[in-house]
């Protein structure tokens, strides 16, 4: 399914432009891939909601495309790429305060921490064991 995906990108990408067969590749080839590997593994409520947040950090490789775009021929290869890398990390970061930060009171973990449960006062005696050993089942007669 997902060699279909990709070559049907392929087969259009002979009547749209460069830039636009590239926009085209990213998104259904990848969350096709994701849909087909995740589904199994994690459950269909899993991926929906891996899905229903992607949105987001699309957004952020959209805005490093750009700017990897605009910035490769001045600064070079490398230069570009690990600004477009800073770029799409800053983003899913802001992403992250952001949905922290709105999140209701109720929804938060807990600011104090849990408390540290003491150790037993009874110490076990020497020879005695921590824990009561099973018994043993009586054993049944095999003659009849």
């Amino acid at each position: 399914m997902v060699a279909g995906c990709a070559g049907g990108v392929i087969l259009v990408s002979k009547y749209v432009p460069p830039q636009l067969t590239g926009v085209l590749s990213v998104f259904p080839v990848i969350m096709t891939s994701l849909v087909l590997i995740l589904h199994p593994r994690i459950g269909g409520p899993a991926t929906s909601a891996l899905f229903a947040h992607t949105l987001g950090g699309l957004v952020g490789m959209v805005l490093a495309f750009v700017l990897i775009y605009f910035t490769i021929e001045r600064i070079g290869a490398a230069a570009a790429l690990s600004a477009g890398l800073a770029v799409t990390i800053g983003w899913n970061l802001m992403l992250i305060a952001l949905r922290s930060l709105t999140r209701p009171a109720a929804a938060r973990p807990a600011s104090r921490p849990v408390p540290r449960v003491p150790p037993p006062t009874r110490q076990p005696q020497r020879g005695q064991p921590v824990l009561p050993l099973p018994q043993k089942p009586p054993r049944r007669s095999t003659a009849r």
